[in-house]
């Protein structure tokens, strides 16, 4: 598992969530109907406490965490946040991790 995020995604972050201290941002499965990596299932971002993280990155003040019920969202996945400016929004991009044997 591997997670990136871009610094005008953490730009975006800061504004969308009006952050003006140290907080932690869980990111979690939320099923939809669509989906990119798994059908029915997008990613999506809340600014709340961790209670169980099995996974946790600091960026320029910011914790972006995974809880333990979520890994099987980000299970052998590269999972890389940007913005997107034809949009103007933030996007995920997916990539399967690959495992090299001898």
């Amino acid at each position: 598992m591997h997670l990136a995020i871009d610094d005008k995604a953490l730009s975006w972050f800061t504004d969308e969530f009006g952050i003006t201290s140290p907080i932690s941002i869980r990111l979690f499965p939320q099923y939809d109907g669509f989906g990119i990596k798994h059908k029915g299932y997008s990613l999506a971002f809340s600014a709340e406490p961790a209670s169980h993280p099995s996974y946790a990155a600091k960026l320029n003040g910011l914790t972006f965490y995974i809880e333990a019920s979520d890994l099987w969202f980000f299970e052998d996945t590269k999972t890389f946040l940007f913005y997107d400016e034809a949009v103007k929004e933030l996007a995920v991009r997916y990539e399967e991790e690959t495992t090299l044997s001898n």
